[in-house]
């Protein structure tokens, strides 16, 4: 009777340690994609208190700038949703971006990006940062009110 007890208890801690090791072999692929995700940058609304996009190109100055937390939930929004792309930021690169964008949080705190326009209804966003590759997000705009003007205009 305890040879069959052990028997199944084997049998049932086998099936588990099967079970566990081929979903882990599945799992892989949206973890991936989550590591991607966390790898570029993140923007919170919540904590954000001023948007402002400043084109830098051709020696003229456009500026579009929010404290709307509807319009910031959007292009926040957007961000979220755009899909990472790898950048080299070489100084090149650097001086091809159309505009900034500086994000300032409750603390005070700032952020640079740098955009560069891809079409009407797309542009690139990377965090200026003093690395060669940085993750940048491809964001569509189509949606964004205050980005579409804002690109339409300067474009």
């Amino acid at each position: 009777m305890k040879k069959i007890i052990s028997i199944c208890a084997l049998t049932a801690l086998s099936f588990t340690l099967i079970g566990c090791a081929s979903t882990s072999a599945t799992d892989k692929s949206p973890q991936t994609k989550q590591e991607q995700k966390q790898n570029a940058f993140q923007l919170n609304s919540a904590n954000i208190t001023d948007i402002e996009i400043l084109q830098t190109t051709n020696n003229t100055t456009s500026k579009s700038q929010t404290d709307n937390e509807e319009m910031i939930q959007s292009i926040v929004s957007a961000v979220q949703k755009g899909t990472p792309k790898q950048i080299t930021l070489d100084q090149k690169k650097r001086q091809s971006a159309h505009s900034t964008i500086t994000v300032t949080y409750k603390d005070d705190a700032k952020e640079e990006f740098l955009v560069w326009v891809d079409n009407k209804e797309q542009v690139t966003i990377a965090k200026d940062e003093k690395k060669d590759k940085v993750q940048g997000v491809v964001v569509n705009i189509k949606d964004v009110k205050m980005m579409k003007d804002f690109f339409k205009k300067t474009s």
